[in-house]
């Protein structure tokens, strides 16, 4: 038997594996047998033991709920978000794909505009502007991902637009937003879905940069890049405190963008 078509995808398979049991842990959080997140025991910097199977932080409270919870937050933040830039951009790039000449580049003036600002610099412009929460961090994340969106989707568009069906369509007297609908954003959606899934791993890392430097979701409410923040200043004496969160969301980018990636190749390979 060939070898080359025995190979399964392993890297995908845990990938799918560890995003679907942490979303099935994170949602079911409040009816497992998790501590309370923000519950402080007797012990502190305690290393992992039955009661405590990651440690506990600097004020006793347990390292594996507050990973849970943290995840629950952190999943929440860049799904959204990613579903905001998903939206916006995807229907901003397809209009002005479609539609071009002067207004299709009337919108991408808009985007190149807002691409003109550094991403993680206008982030904390805003939220700063806007006061630190989990739905400003959410939309803030949400608006600083439409230009990417836009521009994949504008670039789809166009090589879209030449093909057969398409100009059926328009021959056949189909309106330009008609067509843009339901003869090319059908097209898109493979793409979309897999660079949605890259993006929601970017937004992850970006709501963890927010909180590192303060400018995220504000304590006691725990966040992966929060609970890094709070280990900073005990790298020496209590690096768990460092590895667990990292850990996490580590594996959890790495998953996105692996998923992600499979999605656009078996998208690519689908149209040649």
């Amino acid at each position: 038997m060939n070898g080359r078509h025995d190979r399964r995808p392993w890297g995908l398979v845990l990938a799918v594996a560890w995003l679907a049991g942490l979303v099935l842990v994170a949602a079911l959080a409040g009816l497992l047998p998790f501590h309370d997140p923000l519950e402080q025991f007797d012990v502190t910097f305690a290393g992992p033991s039955l009661s405590h199977p990651l440690g506990t932080d600097r004020l006793g409270r347990d390292l594996l709920s507050r990973v849970v919870y943290g995840a629950r937050l952190s999943l929440t933040i860049g799904v959204a978000a990613a579903l905001i830039g998903c939206v916006v951009g995807s229907l901003w790039g397809l209009l002005a794909g479609f539609l071009g000449g002067r207004i299709g580049s009337v919108l991408m003036a808009f985007i190149d505009f807002l691409l003109s600002f550094p991403a993680l610099v206008f982030a904390l412009a805003l939220t700063a502007f806007l006061g630190p929460s989990a739905l400003t961090v959410t939309v803030v994340i949400g608006v600083v991902t439409v230009p990417a969106f836009a521009r994949l989707t504008r670039s789809k568009v166009l090589s879209l637009v030449g093909r057969e069906h398409v100009s059926a369509a328009v021959a056949l007297g189909r309106s330009r937003l008609q067509v843009a609908l339901f003869e090319i954003a059908p097209l898109l959606l493979p793409l979309i879905l897999a660079y949605t899934l890259i993006v929601v791993a970017v937004a992850i890392m970006v709501e963890g940069s927010l909180s590192f430097l303060g400018a995220g979701v504000k304590p006691p409410q725990p966040t992966w890049g929060g609970m890094i923040r709070d280990s900073k200043s005990y790298l020496d004496t209590a690096l768990h405190l460092l590895l667990v969160p990292a850990c996490a969301m580590t594996l959890t980018v790495l998953s996105l963008n692996v998923v992600g990636s499979y999605i656009q190749s078996a998208a690519e390979r689908e149209e040649r």
